[in-house]
């Protein structure tokens, strides 16, 4: 598994047109994963990706935690 700060590099590097995502929860502050050096993944993913979708079932939504870290804030959302 690519993790930490090579993989955010390669990440940086690579655009796509679709990113697909999931999270551990999401809430009116944004989109959470509760694994912290997957979220710096994921922002650099976002950021090469014309369009982002994030996978979340119902048992994600007000699932966000204080444990968990931020991978978007709603400011991001379209």
């Amino acid at each position: 598994m690519l993790v930490g700060p090579h993989a955010v590099d390669t990440f940086s590097r690579v655009h796509a047109d679709v990113a697909i995502l999931s999270g551990s929860g999401i809430c009116e502050e944004g989109i959470y994963n509760s694994h912290a050096l997957l979220v710096d993944i994921q922002r650099a993913m976002m950021a090469g990706a014309a369009k982002v979708i994030f996978c979340l079932d119902h048992m994600k939504f007000n699932a966000g935690r204080p444990s968990s870290f931020p991978t978007s804030n709603r400011s991001m959302w379209w």
